[in-house]
């Protein structure tokens, strides 16, 4: 078919994706506000922090000098390790971005110690 006498052929040199330029109102992460994604991560910090103390729980009551010798120190993956299978803490209940988190709120020379972490999981 021939185009159409109102409207110009396509050009399709024109056609290639690239990014939209940059504006002043534009989120700066991912469709929220910097307010909003704060929140979101303070209450995913509470989350984790809920979910440690019900993970933490003994018969004597939340101890987790059961669960951990004193004075270890843990790395992100030892870490993320230890949550799932000393707490025994699934993905689907508290997410590897979660852990992350929680390790980067308590963390001191990319390490995690026992005490930074009954800080705050009793905070």
């Amino acid at each position: 078919p021939s185009p159409s006498p109102t409207r110009p052929p396509l050009d399709r040199t024109r056609l290639a994706y690239a990014p939209s330029p940059p504006t002043k109102n534009r989120p700066k992460t991912r469709g929220r506000s910097r307010k909003d994604a704060q929140r979101a991560a303070a209450a995913a910090l509470d989350r984790a922090r809920s979910v440690f103390k019900r993970a933490g729980y003994t018969a004597s009551g939340c101890d987790f000098s059961r669960l951990f010798p004193r004075g270890i120190t843990l790395d992100a993956d030892e870490f993320r390790s230890a949550v799932r299978r000393v707490l025994k803490v699934a993905p689907s209940t508290l997410s590897d971005a979660d852990v992350r988190r929680v390790f980067r709120s308590v963390e001191s020379e990319d390490a995690v110690a026992l005490d930074a972490l009954l800080a705050f999981v009793e905070a």
